[in-house]
Parts: C-alpha cells; sequence; structure tokens
C-alpha cells in the first residue's frame, strides 16, 4: 500500500536527517566527557525509540520516533573515535575490521532473518528484541571496564600535542588525475 511506502519512506528520511544534525554534537559530548557514557546514552536512546515503535498505535508515532534512531545511530561514530583512542595506529586496520566486520556485518547477517522470523510470529517483537540487544549492550558497557581515555583530561592532553599537517600532490602516470594527501605529524 502507498500510505505504508510514505511513512517507510518518512521514517528512514528522519532518521537520517536526525543522524546527520546531532553526530557532530554528540561527538564533541564523547569528546569533553567520554565516549563510554555517550555510548550507554545512546544504547538507552535507541531502547526508548524501540519501545515507542513498540507501543505505536499509529504509523506517524513511528516516524516521529525514527529521529530518535537516527541520533542513536550516532553511535557507530563514537564507536570509531573510541577505536581510534584507544587502539595503537598500526592496529587499527585489524581494529576496525573487527569492529564492523564483525558487529555491523554480523548484525545484518543475523538481523534481518532474526527480525523477519519473529515478525511472523508477532509483529511488534523485532522492536522488543531490538531494545533487549541494545539494554544487553548498554549494561555489558556500563559494567565493563574498558579503556576510556578522553573526558576532559584527555582532551587537554591532545590539544597540548603540537601536530604538523602537511599537504602533498599525487598525479598519476597519465598527468590528468591529481590526488592531495593529508600527512599529519605528531611532534
Amino acid at each position: 500500500n502507498s500510505e505504508s511506502v510514505t511513512y517507510s519512506g518518512l521514517a528512514y528520511g528522519f532518521a537520517a536527517l536526525f543522524k546527520v544534525l546531532t553526530v557532530k554534537y554528540l561527538g564533541s559530548f564523547s569528546d569533553y566527557i567520554g565516549r563510554k557514557p555517550v555510548g550507554i546514552l545512546l544504547m538507552v536512546l535507541h531502547i526508548v525509540y524501540a519501545l515507542i515503535c513498540d507501543a505505536a498505535t499509529e504509523a506517524w508515532v513511528i516516524v516521529l520516533a525514527s529521529a530518535l534512531s537516527g541520533v542513536s545511530n550516532s553511535f557507530i561514530t563514537i564507536s570509531l573515535a573510541w577505536v581510534c583512542d584507544v587502539v595503537a595506529d598500526k592496529d587499527r586496520g585489524v581494529a576496525f575490521s573487527l569492529l564492523f566486520g564483525a558487529a555491523v556485518g554480523g548484525g545484518f547477517a543475523l538481523g534481518v532473518p532474526l527480525g523477519s522470523v519473529a515478525a511472523t510470529a508477532n509483529t511488534r517483537l523485532p522492536f522488543l528484541i531490538s531494545a533487549l540487544i541494545a539494554a544487553v549492550g548498554a549494561v555489558w558497557t556500563a559494567i565493563v571496564p574498558v579503556d576510556d581515555c578522553l573526558g576532559v583530561k584527555g582532551v587537554a592532553a591532545r590539544k597540548s600535542t603540537k601536530r604538523e599537517v602537511t599537504s602533498v600532490s599525487v598525479c598519476s602516470p597519465q598527468g590528468t588525475k591529481t590526488q592531495s594527501i593529508l600527512r599529519i605529524h605528531e611532534a
């Protein structure tokens, strides 16, 4: 039905819009207070989103709740920054592969079939499963000690590090394509 297509499009649009509008500010906020508390907050926001969707009786409620989904999806960006903070430069490629290959790839590989099977039993069940998974993640993040090196002291330490930025232009062998490469050297 065309109405459900419209509501689906609006929900995805709201989620994307609110992610774009908030990710920069949440990143700065996590620079100030640390990645862990912001990560937990974003997981709690996802729980609220999923429970609102579960309780919704009108499609427009899900569209509005998708704004929370967009904000909570900023967790991916916070996770990237967290990896950059705690993993040595030489090991970041492996860490990013594990984070996105295992976590995100596994989420897509398992989440879609699990949600489909759950929806055949009850159309609200996928939202409850999503809330439960986010709750487990929030509790796990809260109780497991992890290296969260930022916060006020971490930002001050990072700002005191002198960085030198150089730009190098690279041309293709044919001389038609130019690419600039920025190199950052910490002193």
